[in-house]
């Protein structure tokens, strides 16, 4: 799997002289990924181009999401973590606190990282290309495949390939297989490409919608509002869109166990 990001870094003229301004310096940082615990037949591209010339995608119904989602479990999880809180706060019932954990492991366990198991990443070499564009998502693609890996175009499109980033990277790899659609080349089209959001960036923009939902918009004086919550515990988490995701997911997940524990009482 190969997943990108962009880095960019302000050029600031501090002793200005005609024709200097400040500006942005754009950059994308790869790295390589090696998957396991797979079969490489799942990564043919027949079955998809199928679906896709059947248009299979109508079939993903808000119902069907809601019908592949197993609630019994996901109670459970809450259920235990609700029990950890209590356990891990009151003295007297820490000596429970294992068997919820040996829990996690064993009966609500579901496709767990085998023990032991590190991932291998290879990062690749670092580029001036800007990935936040159409056009530079499209050279960040050449660069990392032909260039930088050494590959043929029509091996590159035999199979697919997963490439991971944030929502702005699948939106432009979205944006250029949509516009490169009628386009009767294998590689040159992108269908072999299966954009990923990454959970990190699919965690941060769930809670860029929690903390935006219950901040509050009025005076602090609502204790129900995650405004009155930053007041109270001096934080310095801001309602927008992207929040710093660690000062934001401590906020939620204090005010959480804080909650739950007052359900206790």
């Amino acid at each position: 799997m190969v997943i990108y990001d962009n880095i960019n870094r302000r050029h600031q003229v501090w002793q200005a002289k005609l024709g200097q301004v400040w500006e942005q310096l754009n950059g994308t940082a790869p790295f390589v990924v090696l998957l396991s615990g797979g079969d490489a037949k799942h990564f043919d591209a027949t079955p998809v181009e199928q679906a896709r010339r059947e248009n299979r995608r109508l079939a993903l119904t808000t119902d069907a999401l809601r019908d592949s989602i197993d609630f019994t479990h996901q109670r459970s999880i809450m259920a235990n973590h609700v029990l950890l809180f209590l356990f891990s706060w009151v003295p007297s019932l820490s000596r429970h606190k294992e068997r919820v954990y040996d829990t996690f492991r064993t009966t609500l366990a579901k496709r767990r990282i085998p023990p032991g198991r590190k991932t291998e990443i290879f990062p690749l070499g670092t580029s001036a290309l800007n990935e936040a564009t159409t056009a530079g998502t499209q050279d960040v693609i050449n660069d990392i495949f032909i260039d930088q890996l050494g590959m043929k175009p029509e091996d590159v499109s035999a199979q697919l390939r997963l490439v991971g980033g944030d929502q702005l990277t699948v939106a432009r790899i979205r944006g250029l297989q949509n516009y490169l659609a009628s386009c009767p080349h294998g590689y040159a089209a992108l269908k072999w490409i299966i954009p990923l959001v990454l959970v990190w960036h699919m965690g941060w923009a769930d809670l860029a919608r929690v903390i935006s939902t219950h901040y509050g918009r009025n005076a602090a004086g609502d204790p129900s509002t995650f405004k009155h919550v930053n007041v109270l515990l001096k934080r310095r988490v801001k309602d927008e869109d992207r929040p710093d995701f660690y000062p934001a997911l401590k906020l939620v997940s204090e005010t959480l166990k804080a909650d739950t524990l007052n359900c206790w009482m």
